[in-house]
This record gives C-alpha cells, structure tokens and sequence, in this order.
C-alpha cells in the first residue's frame, strides 16, 4: 500500500539504537549517529505492481529511509532507485540505473 512494510520498519527500529547513540537535541533520546565520519548511501526501493508513474502517492518507504540514512548512520544519500512494477516489466529494466548508482555511491 505505498509504505515500508512491518518488518522492514521494525528493522529500521531496531537499526536505530545498534547504529546510533542516545541524543540530546531535539528531544533527549533521539539517536545520532555514534561517528561524525561522513558516509554515503543509495536507496533502492522496489515494488511489485506499482508502476513509477504512481510512484509519488505510493512511495512512503523511501524518505522513511532516507531520514534513518541522514539520522543513524550520517550518510548522505547520493540517489535512489524506485523499481515499480517488476511484477509485469522484470528486473532488467532497472539493472543498467542500479548499477550506475553502485558506481555513483563508490566513487
């Protein structure tokens, strides 16, 4: 239905406190990340039937990763990759951008 699913967000739950330490701005107890070194990251979200056309009122999951990105781990995310409708178009319609991103995030 357009979000990250239960267990994904019970992943990113528990990432949070293994991958970021107690902080004091805003609010005690929001996480920030245990080291100042900066990081890179490259978000890939896929989706069975909805097509990147609808991708803007389907996609809840990716700034919910990107923000866990920003917060827990202080990387900043380079690109994204939304592969809609694999169900119907396959994977390879996405490979040549997904590699690109893995090109974009190791340089």
């Amino acid at each position: 239905m357009g979000h990250a699913t239960a267990i994904m967000k019970t992943f990113l739950e528990r990432l949070c406190w293994v991958l970021a330490k107690p902080g004091r701005f805003p609010l005690k107890g929001c996480p920030q990340p245990r080291t100042n070194r900066r990081k890179k990251a490259i978000i890939i979200v896929s989706s069975g039937i909805i097509p990147p056309l609808l991708r803007k009122w389907c996609d809840e999951a990716t700034p919910l990763l990107r923000e866990t990105c920003k917060t827990n781990l202080n990387a900043r995310v380079v690109g994204s990759l939304y592969a809609g409708a694999v169900e119907r178009k396959g994977v390879d319609a996405y490979l040549k951008k997904a590699f690109n991103l893995g090109k974009k995030l190791t340089s």
